[in-house]
């Protein structure tokens, strides 16, 4: 039988959560039904070298600059090349690019796009020119078959854009990796933490919307010398994060770790205070290894952790709140523990094989579709 080709494209493959959703579905997907091929519109990242070697790529303008017209180009050719049955993008720049490309073309390919984050917060704050890319992207979406997301919470804002064929599927872990994590204490000894020490993880970008100053000043509220925060990434913020923490023993900056799950399991708390996400890996990791979490009550994290069950929620940007859920934790290590095991339990769901799974069921309803109409009009 011949195989069904995919054509993923991606920006680049960087150190984020949503590259490594890509890299989770790629190299997954079954090998015998798809033959996976991946476009990158930009630079290969730090993530490149995780791609199956079965994996074919192409692209690689390898410029700083974004430079539109060449990717245009060079993506079109390739999809006249390969011609792929399905068109897989992941982020934004790509999916835009790649509605164009298909544009230009008469070839039949079903178009599926990935939507990771709220486009509201981010083209409303972040972005120059923002409401104009945002409309280019909504633009680009209602040329979709379908629309992927990761919260019920976007699926919401995609329906509020017009764009009715929306899908969502939960990301994917690898949960028997986390499995084998050694235990808190052979982490810590293993990172050269202490044990009497109460840590709480920050994992994330040192960027405005993961809050990082908001975590700083809780910690600096509790006014307690047994309580220590790892901050562990890397980003624009990362000089004034060692400002606002310089010569206080209460904070470790660690930068990027490509082991961070194993500072997330030797400690004893996870706090995310993001401003907006769609559904943070950084959590399912935390869920998945029995560390406790204290999150913002925003988009997809509720999904995630529900209040009082298995975490504590906070509003945004509230360090008084996440003082007060941190102290919470601190002070009843049984109620902390309850919460742990009930994200343990609830981390099964989010599994590499469910995701991969959900993804192969919509290539291939997408295409039996394609042929029952085809049928139809005989």
């Amino acid at each position: 039988m011949e195989k069904i080709k995919i054509l993923a494209v991606i920006d680049h493959l960087g150190k984020g959560g949503a590259e490594r959703q890509f890299i989770n579905l790629v190299n997954n997907l079954n090998k015998e039904i798809f033959e996976v091929h991946v476009f990158i519109t930009e630079r290969p990242g730090e993530r490149f070298n995780e791609l199956s070697s079965d994996i074919k790529t192409y692209g690689f303008l390898r410029s700083d600059k974004r430079k539109t017209l060449d990717a245009l180009r060079l993506l079109r050719r390739t999809i006249i090349a390969i011609n792929p049955s399905i068109v897989q993008t992941w982020l934004d720049y790509s999916t835009f690019i790649t509605a164009l490309a298909l544009k230009t073309t008469a070839m039949k390919i079903k178009f599926v796009a990935s939507h990771r984050t709220s486009t509201e917060e981010l083209y409303n704050s972040e972005v120059s020119f923002g409401k104009i890319k945002k409309s280019l992207l909504v633009w680009a979406y209602k040329q979709a078959c379908a629309v992927t997301t990761n919260s019920k919470v976007l699926v919401e804002q995609l329906h509020s854009y017009g764009i009715t064929r929306a899908r969502l599927i939960y990301n994917g872990l690898d949960l028997v990796k986390h499995a084998g994590t050694p235990s808190r204490g052979e982490l810590r000894k293993k990172l050269g933490l202490v044990d009497n020490i109460f840590y709480i993880a920050f994992v994330g970008a040192l960027v405005e919307r993961k809050g990082i100053r908001h975590l700083v000043q809780a910690i600096k509220n509790l006014n307690r010398h047994d309580c220590k925060a790892l901050i562990i990434g890397d980003g624009p913020l990362r000089d004034t994060v060692n400002e606002l923490t310089r010569d206080d023993e209460r904070f470790f900056v660690a930068g990027h770790q490509p082991n961070a799950i194993e500072y997330i399991k030797a400690s004893n708390l996870l706090v995310l205070p993001s401003f907006y996400e769609g559904l943070p890996n950084v959590i399912i990791e935390a869920m998945a290894v029995g560390t406790p979490v204290i999150a913002t009550n925003i988009y997809g994290i509720p999904e995630l952790i529900e209040d009082g069950i298995n975490g504590r929620l906070v509003p945004v940007k509230d360090s008084g709140s996440i003082t007060s859920a941190i102290q919470f934790m601190y002070d009843d290590p049984a109620i902390a523990e309850s919460y742990a095991e009930a994200s343990r339990k609830r981390s099964q769901f989010f599994s590499i094989e469910r995701m991969v799974q959900e993804y192969e069921g919509l290539y291939s309803g997408l295409l039996q579709l394609e042929i029952s109409q085809a049928g139809s009009q005989g």
